[in-house]
């Protein structure tokens, strides 16, 4: 196999892997951000309300067949676990509030043991990771914003994945590598939320 194949190879081995774990990864946060939200107390659900009342554009769509602009019936429900917010919302919301428990920790840098990065900082880098990848895979080009940190080739060599065992890491290309290292640092961030979950 010729280099530019190999490196197709490792990218979609590697962003099929990222996209299959975040989607664990989201189902997990929102979950938990949804149920911790029933044991809050009523001033930080009813600011909750306020917000989702407001985002009832959402719920607005064409039916063009029938010449008709439709919006969906919002019920209220005092149990409301929000499950239309979106991950980035959920993160956002709880960054700033303070709410959920399991998510107040930081993850340790590989690369540089004196730094620490925080869950919320995380998870807002790995969701605009998935946005590009979902959306800008001709020419992927990470930016500092989604990219939690680098690892070296030498470390990933190390500590490869096994499905990764085939492959010289040598023939990762830069994008690969930030797609690989924010995979790795999103199962420690699963490995510590399970942790802090009692599981």
């Amino acid at each position: 196999m010729n280099k530019a194949t190999i490196e197709i190879l490792i990218d979609s081995l590697v962003i099929c892997r990222y996209i299959s774990l975040y989607a664990k990864f989201e189902k997990n946060i929102k979950e938990i951000f949804s149920h911790s939200l029933l044991e809050k107390d009523h001033k930080i659900r009813s600011k909750l309300f306020f917000y989702f009342g407001c985002s009832v554009g959402k719920k607005v769509y064409i039916d063009y067949d029938n010449n008709l602009v439709k919006m969906d019936n919002l019920l209220f429900k005092d149990e409301e676990l929000f499950n239309d917010l979106n991950m980035n919302q959920m993160i956002r919301i709880d960054k700033k509030e303070h709410l959920i428990d399991i998510f107040d920790f930081n993850i340790s840098s590989v690369m540089n043991r004196n730094l620490e990065y925080t869950f919320h900082d995380c998870c807002i880098k790995l969701i605009k990771m998935r946005n590009i990848l979902a959306h800008e895979l001709d020419d992927l080009e990470f930016k500092e914003a989604d990219v939690i940190e680098t690892f070296s080739n030498t470390y990933i060599e190390k500590n490869k994945k096994e499905w990764l065992d085939s492959f010289d890491i040598g023939s990762m290309k830069q994008s690969a590598i930030c797609v690989y290292s924010n995979f790795s640092i999103m199962e420690m961030i699963l490995e510590k939320i399970k942790t802090r979950e009692g599981k």
